[in-house]
């Protein structure tokens, strides 16, 4: 058996699931419910550890690297049983992330700036969410405001991929803790963009040179817009210390 069959059968749908028969709100065959309602702000957050002890990490984990853009489109628009909810999991790879750069030695903060240097470490996951809601709202009010995706499907979609980010940054701290270099930070960097990249591709079906350059335009524009709203802001509270 191929691997890439291995892992979908056994890690990323272990179990055989009933392929439900379409024509009305349940399937007749096991009750599951087939349409579903808009995702909320609540869906997003709601059932913190109720949601991490029913739903598997693996699964999570293995989906949002094999095939992000189309997974997190399933879970929004069909099954809400495929991942865990994205605060959730946004916060365990956060603490992931901290934890293997703490242990490489990577989060040592200038004395200079130590203060916004370390505001920074301890509210990363709601600077996080709030890169996911900036990006969010780009896209959904001025890039991409047709598409007909809610604002909490695009902030849903932003959250999973900003944690698998984390996942990434975490795994090349432990790979090259031994080998902290300008290169090895730029090739991190690069690897977590061209992901997000490559999920948002997939996630919005791009499939067209001038779609594939909008979706990547619209997403450098966002982190743009986001970095310098952050910059201000640390900006302002250097200010205020110094000044």
């Amino acid at each position: 058996m191929p691997l890439i069959e291995i892992i979908k059968t056994r890690i990323l749908d272990p179990v055989p699931k009933c392929r439900h028969t379409l024509g009305g709100t349940f399937c007749p065959d096991c009750g599951k419910r087939l349409i579903l309602s808009p995702i909320t702000n609540k869906d997003v957050v709601d059932g913190f550890v109720a949601g991490w002890l029913r739903k598997g990490f693996r699964q999570t984990l293995a989906g949002l690297f094999i095939a992000p853009g189309s997974t997190i489109r399933r879970y929004l628009a069909e099954d809400r049983d495929t991942l865990i909810k994205p605060v959730a999991y946004l916060t365990l790879t956060a603490a992931f992330a901290l934890w293997a750069h703490s242990l490489a030695g990577d989060l040592a903060c200038d004395a200079d700036a130590s203060a916004i240097c370390h505001a920074l470490f301890s509210n990363l996951v709601y600077i996080q969410v709030f890169q996911a809601l900036i990006v969010a709202l780009l896209f959904r009010f001025v890039f991409f405001s047709k598409h007909g995706n809610t604002l909490w499907e695009l902030v849903t979609l932003n959250m999973f991929l900003l944690a698998q980010c984390f996942v990434i940054s975490g795994i090349f701290s432990l790979l090259f803790w031994s080998m902290r270099s300008a290169w090895i930070t730029t090739l991190s960097i690069s690897i977590r963009y061209v992901y997000v990249l490559i999920s948002f591709i997939q996630f919005f079906r791009a499939k067209s040179i001038f779609s594939i350059i909008k979706v990547a335009a619209a997403y450098i524009v966002s982190a743009l817009v986001f970095y310098a709203g952050l910059g201000a802001v640390g900006i302002g509270l250097g200010l205020y210390k110094f000044g």
